[in-house]
């Protein structure tokens, strides 16, 4: 008999039941959860959603004495007010069968098919996490552990927290300390951390205690007048952080192809965007080596080149990283702003109106269109245009009487005919390329550069 809890995090692309004009393709889905045979537990409702995200404490069941074979049920139902409730489908597993998975994917959080349940259809998928918790007799000592509430003015002292409780309260832990902190959407939903002395009491007996981290984003003092007034209409312009074990993990974008996005600093110190505030998520009970597993899986989910402004940046990395952790989401403010950007941007989009980046590569097209324009070429007999990979146009003069012939780039002097056509020919040229195999050699008083020939890939000949 071992201690163990059962959590859900979440679940994906669930049966729609609500077909009325106001909630059509939707639902308000909530779980019971079962052991062998007998309720034990349920989680609140998510409204209208088919992408529930649960966690937080109303999501988590312990058990103090429970053997290894424990059957667990977990029912999901769409909650109406008018009628009973209908029933989403249903996932069946044991407790030691989802520790066995976890152990082999090196990996806390598992992923099960939902079945039907009392004949009706399912789909979806419900993530969950089973773990065993360690006895009341096996605590250690209280020295062992601190989890500490950094200051408001950022700095962080003392050494970092390690992976077991305590019950004596750090020094750090002042009502000054957590004048910054509020407590975060599940806490808030369960009517817990209202105040800051039960907050404090929270953080003290918490396992492995999770905080938001809330930015203006960048230094300037405008962005924080802004979002000052922007936050009382559930809006703003932030950047979002999540603290755990005494590391900030947040996301970025870059250019650089293979470089993940995600980065780690000190908690409420990063030098590119002024702090705002901070909310306690709660407590994920998970160790240092299991959420370094889920820093390691999604590092390569989000990747630097992947950063989108409106659809994926560092609020919506946030948000998943709370979910993986088991603390639920983030506060909807956060993020708000991004999601009317990106309604706006797909709206935009399909109006068919082009980005600015669309227009810019339109018109670079346009004009090198213009300048190679067919019409043109027509006028030049025997010569052919050749595109480098370099994008640079090559004017191809094939001599009829020769074994070889002669390359001239744009800005390189053409043979007399090909003066007649100054639409061809933009810029005064100084040298010419004389063809003699797949390299060039320097001949005669005009200096010319290698060339080699596998480099071009279009090649137009005209009679």
């Amino acid at each position: 008999m071992t201690r163990m809890s059962l959590k859900i995090l979440r679940g994906v692309d669930l049966l729609a039941q609500d077909e009325n004009l106001l909630t059509e393709n939707s639902s308000d889905p909530y779980c019971e959860i079962y052991l062998n045979g007998r309720r034990v537990a349920r989680t609140p409702t998510q409204k209208q959603t088919l992408n529930p995200i649960f966690g937080g404490p109303n999501a988590t069941v312990e058990f103090d004495a429970l053997s290894d074979d424990a059957e667990f049920v977990v029912k999901i139902y769409d909650q109406d007010l008018l009628k009973s409730d209908d029933p989403m489908g249903q996932v069946s597993f044991r407790g030691s069968a989802i520790l066995d998975i976890a152990a082999k994917a090196m990996y806390p959080n598992v992923w099960l098919l939902v079945q039907s349940l009392d004949g009706c259809e399912a789909c979806g998928q419900l993530e969950v996490r089973v773990l065993r918790l360690p006895a009341d007799d096996e605590v250690p000592d209280s020295d062992t552990r601190t989890h500490k509430v950094p200051p408001t003015n950022g700095a962080h002292r003392g050494p970092r927290p390690s992976s077991r409780p305590t019950n004596r309260p750090p020094r750090e832990l002042r009502e000054s300390a957590l004048s910054a902190l509020s407590a975060g959407p599940k806490l808030s939903d369960a009517g817990v951390g209202n105040t800051i002395k039960s907050l404090r009491n929270m953080i003290i007996a918490s396992r492995a205690p999770v905080t938001l981290h809330i930015y203006d984003v960048s230094n300037d003092c405008r962005v924080a007048n802004f979002n000052a007034v922007a936050k009382g209409l559930n809006g703003g312009i932030y950047h979002a952080a999540v603290e755990i074990y005494g590391r900030e993990y947040s996301f970025g974008g870059s250019k650089q192809m293979d470089v993940t996005g995600i980065f780690a600093c000190k908690p409420r110190k990063c030098p590119m965007h002024h702090y705002r505030e901070s909310q306690y998520l709660g407590d994920c009970d998970l160790s240092p080596a299991q959420v370094n597993q889920i820093v390691r899986k999604m590092k390569s989910e989000w990747m630097a080149r992947t950063y989108d402004l409106f659809r994926k940046n560092c609020c919506f990395f946030s948000k998943e990283f709370a979910v993986e952790l088991g603390v639920g989401s983030i506060p909807e403010w956060v993020y708000s702003l991004a999601n009317v950007g990106a309604a706006v941007d797909d709206y935009r989009r399909s109006s068919g109106s082009d980005s600015i980046e669309g227009k810019k590569k339109k018109k670079q097209q346009q004009q090198r269109a213009k300048r190679t324009h067919p019409s043109d070429l027509a006028k030049a007999p025997r010569y052919a245009l050749l595109c480098s990979c370099a994008r640079r146009a090559i004017f191809f003069c094939r001599h009829t009487c020769m074994s070889h012939a002669y390359l001239y780039l744009f800005g390189v002097n053409p043979p007399d005919r090909a003066t007649q056509h100054p639409n061809l020919f933009r810029a005064r040229c100084v040298s010419h390329f004389r063809v003699t195999g797949v390299r060039h050699q320097k001949k005669g008083p005009r200096q010319c550069h290698n060339l080699h020939i596998a480099s071009y890939s279009l090649e137009i000949l005209l009679p």
